[in-house]
């Protein structure tokens, strides 16, 4: 597996895509095992249940806070940018399946 411990967030991308569909980690293809751990390890994150019922907590508290409770343009913004995260994890899930 690719050791993700040394990863400088503010200057390198985790994972990228060419245009072909192949997927790299730290720059580097990912080999077939790391393919298939990968791909388990999706998919049990993706139907894990407390996974589930955490994103749509999570979901249903920006939707509150940005809609029903906000009182600033702050929290508008706030609540807008964790739909946003929420939203781009499942685009990633999908691209990486």
């Amino acid at each position: 597996m690719i050791d993700l411990k040394d990863i400088q967030l503010v200057y390198d991308p985790i994972i990228t895509q060419s245009a072909e569909g192949q997927i790299f980690v730290k720059g580097q293809p990912l080999d077939g095992n790391d393919k298939i751990a990968l791909k388990l390890s999706l998919s049990a994150y993706e139907e894990n249940y407390a996974r589930k019922v955490i994103k749509y907590q999570l979901k249903w508290l920006a939707i509150n806070q940005g809609i029903h409770q906000c009182t600033s343009d702050e929290q508008q913004v706030f609540a807008k940018a964790a739909l946003w995260l929420i939203n781009e994890e499942e685009k990633l899930i999908s691209t990486l399946k």
